[in-house]
């Protein structure tokens, strides 16, 4: 165990870093994952954070509301259309930027 944390000691710099790294990694991908919980609560933002905890739990409600809206068809036509759009216009430009930037 002590040679564990000479170890460490000797290393500070490089724990440092990876400390870094895992908060980082903490902050960005797993904490908003706990935000998810709001889409089937009866969440209000007047609420505050408090309102995450004490909202009553209405299950898949909101889903079954925009699933089921009169214009969800259009909504999602849109949606692919300018997906669509994006990957065919701004996937091949760095593509093309490195193609000319080699044949310089």
């Amino acid at each position: 165990m002590k040679a564990l944390f000479k170890k460490i000691k000797k290393q500070w710099q490089l724990q440092a870093i990876a400390l870094f790294g895992m908060t980082v990694l903490f902050l960005f991908s797993y904490l908003p994952l706990f935000e998810i919980i709001i889409a089937f609560k009866d969440y209000s933002i007047n609420m505050g954070l408090e309102g995450i905890f004490t909202s009553n739990w209405v299950g898949l409600k909101w889903f079954k509301e925009f699933f089921g809206f009169y214009r969800f068809g259009e909504i999602l036509k849109n949606t692919l259309i300018l997906s669509i759009l994006k990957l065919l216009f701004t996937f091949p430009a760095p593509i093309l930027l490195a193609l000319l930037l080699n044949e310089m």
